[in-house]
């Protein structure tokens, strides 16, 4: 998903576009339901339905923020390069975050 952010920002041809959608598209619904996976596998069982809507209001906020930071960087660059480069960085920094695995102990509780 990275590396399909990343790809238009430094090669901005519709072949890149393209490949972007495919990398970003084809990964969306993986990510949304191992997330919801996730999401039952830390909470206790009583809770679930608490973190799922933790995680919703989370996504949700960051796809009013995203196009809200895209047009200002895109105003002062003149380009979607840089919040391209920027939003494959966040998912990088995410998946190294993400690396060792949460256990219930460790989970955040909302």
């Amino acid at each position: 998903m990275a590396f399909g952010l990343f790809l238009p920002g430094i090669f901005p041809h519709n072949f890149t576009i393209v490949a972007a959608g495919l990398c970003v598209g084809g990964t969306f619904m993986i990510i949304t339901m191992t997330g919801m996976k996730e999401a039952h596998r830390i909470a206790p069982p009583h809770d679930v339905m608490r973190h799922i809507a933790v995680m919703t209001a989370s996504f949700a906020t960051g796809q009013m923020i995203g196009p809200v930071f895209a047009s200002v960087v895109h105003d002062l660059t003149q380009g979607f390069a840089v919040s391209l480069i920027v939003a494959s960085a966040m998912l990088i920094l995410s998946a190294i975050t993400l690396v060792g695995g949460v256990s219930r102990n460790e989970a955040v509780q909302p």
